[in-house]
């Protein structure tokens, strides 16, 4: 790793352990997604609904973001 002196050993692991955790989450929303509007469709879904299934990941993201920033 580029950065080993750099940073202290617990704080490397915390960074591994969430480039890891963002890696899985992308692949896992990645694949979900791909069926979400299949289903709801399936389920007799109308399009906002769909389209409001599909942003509801984003869209928590981006709370969560802003109220980190906030604190």
């Amino acid at each position: 790793m580029f950065f080993d002196k750099k940073f202290p050993y617990f704080t490397r692991i915390a960074y591994l352990c969430d480039v890891r955790s963002g890696v899985f989450f992308g692949i896992f929303n990645g694949l979900v997604i791909l069926f979400v509007h299949i289903i709801g469709r399936k389920l007799g879904a109308t399009p906002i609904e769909i389209a409001n299934i599909t942003a509801a990941p984003t869209a928590s993201l981006i709370n969560i973001s802003i109220q980190t920033i906030g604190d």
